[in-house]
Parts: C-alpha cells; sequence; structure tokens
C-alpha cells in the first residue's frame, strides 16, 4: 500500500512539472476576461427573468 501511494505521489509530481504554467500577464488577462462574461450573462439572464417575470404577472393578472 505504502510503495503504491509513493509510486503515486512520485507519478503526480512528474506531472506536474510538465505543465505549462502562464506567466502573470496572461493569467490577469484571461481573469479579466473571465470576470467580464461571467458580468454580461448574468446582466442579460437577470433581464431574461425580469421579462419572464412580467409576463407571467400580465398572463396570470
Amino acid at each position: 500500500m505504502l510503495r503504491k501511494l509513493t509510486a503515486y505521489l512520485k507519478g503526480s509530481y512528474q506531472e506536474l512539472r510538465k505543465v505549462s504554467w502562464p506567466t502573470r500577464s496572461k493569467l490577469l488577462r484571461t481573469t479579466g476576461i473571465v470576470v467580464v462574461g461571467v458580468v454580461i450573462a448574468t446582466a442579460v439572464l437577470g433581464l431574461i427573468d425580469a421579462a419572464l417575470i412580467r409576463l407571467l404577472g400580465f398572463i396570470i393578472a
């Protein structure tokens, strides 16, 4: 059991060394893009939700 765990941890470490980590500027840029996308999606879904609530209120009333 200990051998398997040790082999697993060594293999995981070797794979992590192969990872191509992004630079700080690329990371900040992509994070900004994601944040802007989330804000836009939230606004659109909020507008759709408000429109559907009004429509449902019109239908029920």
